[in-house]
C-alpha cells in the first residue's frame, strides 16, 4: 500500500521531471522595458501543485541582454521565497538576490537538471518518452492590450512519459496548450529563468530539437496577454488540471541604469539550494 506521503513525494517528483522536460528560453532586442505582470492560478487535483508558484505580482525590467525579475508580492509558494529578485546578467549567468537576508546565490538550470535526476535515483524511478508532439499555430490578429495592437499564436504540446519506481508503475501524460498576445511594436521578450533552457536528461535530443524548432516559429515580442492551460492524466485518470493567465498591467519604454542588474556590493554569495523554493545552503 502507497502512504498519501508517499504518493505526494513522487507526484511531486513527476511534476518536476515534466516541468523541466518542457523548461524553454524566450529572445529578447536590446530595448529598455519595465512591465508589471498580474498572474491568476486556478487548479485542481494532486499534480496541480507546482502551478501555485506562479500566481501573483511580478516586476520585470530588461534591456535585451540583462534583466530583472521582482517577485513584489507575498506569493505563499513563491518559486524562489518570497521577496526574491532574479538577476540574469548579460545573457550568460542568472543569480537570485535574497534581500531578507543580503544574500545571493548563482542559479544554474544544468544544476537543477542534475538534482532533479538524482531525485530520480535515489527514488528508484525510471522514466521513458512514450509520445510526444508539439506545434504553433497563428490564431491571428489579438485585442488591443495597453494600447498595444497584438497577434495571437498557440503552441500546444503533448508529452508522455512511463515511470516505474518500487511499489507503482505511473504512465503520466502531460497536455498544455499557451495562448500569447504577442504585442506588435513591443519588441522586448519577457525574460525566462535563465539564459536559456538546459538540455534534459529526460527527454531524447530528438523530442528536445523538435520542441525548440517550434519555439522559433514564434515571434519575438513581448508577450501581453498568456494564458497557460496544462492537464496531467496517469493513464486515463486526469490528475491535474491547471489555467495560469497573466496579464501585463503596466508598461514603460526607456532606458534603465546599469546598477538595476548589478549584485549589490555588500550582500554575500552562498551555495544554490538543491531546488527553488528551498533555502539557500549557509557555508
Amino acid at each position: 500500500m502507497i502512504t498519501m506521503t508517499r504518493f505526494a513525494r513522487r507526484t511531486t517528483l513527476a511534476s518536476l521531471l515534466a516541468a523541466a522536460s518542457l523548461a524553454t528560453p524566450l529572445a529578447a532586442q536590446d530595448v529598455g522595458l519595465t512591465l508589471t505582470t498580474q498572474s491568476t492560478v486556478t487548479a485542481t487535483g494532486p499534480m496541480a501543485g507546482l502551478s501555485q508558484a506562479m500566481g501573483g505580482t511580478t516586476r520585470i525590467q530588461t534591456n535585451g541582454r540583462s534583466s530583472r525579475l521582482e517577485y513584489t508580492d507575498t506569493l505563499p509558494h513563491a518559486p524562489f521565497g518570497v521577496g526574491a529578485v532574479v538577476l540574469t546578467i548579460d545573457t550568460a549567468r542568472t543569480v537570485v538576490l535574497v534581500p531578507a537576508r543580503r544574500e545571493y546565490y548563482t542559479f544554474d538550470v544544468s544544476k537543477m537538471m542534475a538534482t532533479v535526476a538524482e531525485m530520480q535515483r535515489a527514488s528508484g524511478m525510471t522514466t521513458r518518452i512514450t509520445e510526444s508532439d508539439v506545434h504553433t499555430e497563428h490564431v491571428g490578429p489579438g485585442e488591443t492590450l495597453l494600447g498595444e495592437p497584438t497577434d495571437r499564436w498557440r503552441l500546444a504540446m503533448r508529452m508522455g512519459m512511463a515511470m516505474a519506481m518500487p511499489g507503482m508503475d505511473m504512465t503520466i501524460r502531460m497536455e498544455s496548450t499557451t495562448d500569447t498576445w504577442y504585442g506588435r511594436t513591443a519588441t522586448v521578450a519577457t525574460p525566462s529563468v535563465g539564459p536559456g533552457a538546459a538540455p534534459s536528461p529526460f527527454v531524447p535530443p530528438e523530442v528536445q530539437a523538435k520542441m525548440m524548432a517550434a519555439l522559433r516559429e514564434l515571434p519575438v515580442g513581448t508577450p501581453m496577454r498568456k494564458v497557460v492551460t496544462t492537464i496531467t492524466y496517469n493513464g486515463d485518470q486526469e490528475m491535474g488540471r491547471s489555467t495560469v493567465t497573466t496579464d501585463v498591467t503596466s508598461m514603460v519604454r526607456g532606458p534603465i541604469p546599469a546598477s538595476t542588474f548589478a549584485i549589490p556590493a555588500d550582500y554575500r554569495e552562498v551555495p544554490a539550494p538543491p531546488l527553488p523554493g528551498m533555502p539557500a545552503r549557509t557555508p
